[in-house]
């Protein structure tokens, strides 16, 4: 399900939601705070938000956003925004030609290939917390403040093929060629403490010198967004702004 927020003839933003959380979650946050005209597109990837559907894999959003996109008439994006899983999404959009991104901002992609095991270890340990647990509000509510009990509600609604579809994609790796072009409108954020940071970081800077990097000394996954939102959502604008002049 695909939701649209502002002035349908505005520049246009996609804003695409990071596990757990929703399209609404996405405006409330980010939207809500953009002071400019902006025709503000957000999804709610399968098995979250007001999605009737399971998720299948982020290539397959990307496929159902970008025939969106086209069915609007829509060929030219300011900025595409993606935290986390929706990272990988808006990676995956990036393979469709016909659309044209001006910028593309990334926090706390899992970019780098992780070993056959991990996916599968993950899968068995979130669902283990989501069976057995009792604190899943508590844990995501001190990380994420507000948005906690909605994150829970959601992982306790989540199937175990769901798990093993998410973290199946979000440890495959998003590793694709960009031009010195493209380079220069691309920007990655993450938090220090996290381990897509630790693990992606050097094989960013290498694979696209000309980038830009944001990290965020003493915060976790996607967590700097929550804690400084207007501050972040500041520098976002400056970079739509960036994305429309072009």
């Amino acid at each position: 399900m695909i939701t649209e927020y502002g002035d349908r003839n505005a520049p246009c933003v996609v804003l695409i939601h990071p596990m757990l959380t929703s399209a609404e979650m996405m405006y409330n946050v980010i939207g809500s705070r953009l002071k400019g005209r902006y025709r503000i597109i957000a999804p709610d990837q399968g098995s979250h938000g007001r999605s009737q559907r399971e998720f299948v894999s982020a290539e397959d959003e990307a496929a159902r956003l970008h025939d969106y996109l086209l069915s609007e008439g829509i060929t030219k994006i300011a900025l595409v925004y993606g935290a986390s899983l929706g990272a990988v999404c808006a990676m995956k959009l990036t393979h469709y030609e016909d659309i044209e991104i001006e910028e593309l901002y990334l926090d706390g992609i899992p970019f780098t290939k992780r070993p056959a095991y991990v996916a599968p270890l993950m899968t068995a340990m979130v669902y283990a917390w989501k069976t057995f647990g009792k604190n899943a509000d508590k844990v995501l509510s001190r990380a994420y403040g507000s948005a906690g009990t909605a994150m829970a509600e959601c992982l306790n609604k989540m199937k175990l093929r769901t798990f093993a579809r998410i973290f199946r994609d979000c440890t495959a790796g998003c590793e694709r060629e960009f031009d010195c072009r493209r380079q220069k409108h691309l920007f990655f954020d993450y938090g220090e403490k996290e381990l897509s940071c630790y693990y992606g970081y050097k094989t960013e800077k290498k694979l696209y010198p000309e980038a830009k990097f944001f990290i965020h000394r003493g915060y976790s996954h996607c967590n700097y967004l929550v804690k400084n939102p207007d501050r972040y959502v500041s520098r976002l604008e400056k970079i739509i702004q960036r994305g429309i002049k072009s």
